[in-house]
């Protein structure tokens, strides 16, 4: 009921807007709800204890994304453009504000009371290995979510940025085969939680 409330909460920041380049609004929504419903499955699998937290730290992993989008969308327009394929988003995004979505993402979900393990999974889910200890399990669980989910073209930007957290499947003790696995029963998961996509349409 409380992951219902907020994704229903949230979904109202996604509302259609013009896209730019590969990058839309409905995109962004997709791929949090997706990564959210994959964290969910991969902490449920690898047996992390308060997996129940997982669905949450995905839907808003890169809350900072639709943020930077609404407020300084200029200058996010010019990060977007100025994208490569060697570039992370994190990466662009310091080069042209000084700062990136996590570190915002962050410091929002400070003032509106995220749970720990949640704002953990935002501020690190691009530097799991930096991750609190404490914290770990389920930032690992959003990583390998967020590449999973961007591997099966359901990007935060509308491209496949996100690079191979080796530390993060050594963690959860997954290989390639069980990424394939996974993969495959994605798609499921995402058919049986396809209410959650449909929020932002109102």
């Amino acid at each position: 009921m409380r992951d219902l409330a907020i994704t229903a909460s949230v979904s109202d920041l996604f509302r259609a807007s013009d896209g730019i380049d590969c990058y839309h609004r409905p995109g962004l929504w997709k791929h949090l709800v997706a990564v959210g419903v994959c964290a969910r499955m991969v902490a449920v699998r690898t047996g992390v204890a308060g997996f129940e937290n997982a669905f949450l730290s995905g839907l808003l992993h890169d809350v900072g994304i639709i943020l930077i989008d609404q407020t300084c969308h200029q200058e996010f327009r010019s990060v977007i453009l100025g994208l490569g394929s060697s570039t992370t988003l994190p990466e662009a995004e310091r080069k042209h504000l000084g700062w990136d979505h996590t570190m915002l993402g962050h410091e929002v979900g400070v003032k509106w009371n995220f749970p720990q393990t949640v704002l953990a999974s935002i501020r690190f889910h691009h530097q799991p290995a930096d991750c609190p200890p404490e914290h770990a399990e389920m930032v690992h669980c959003v990583a390998i979510a967020n590449l999973l989910c961007s591997i099966k073209d359901m990007t935060s930007v509308g491209r496949n940025l996100i690079q191979l957290p080796r530390e993060s499947l050594a963690a959860r003790n997954l290989d390639k085969s069980d990424l394939k696995i996974l993969a495959a029963d994605l798609d499921e998961e995402i058919r049986r939680h396809q209410h959650l996509f449909d929020f932002h349409r109102g």
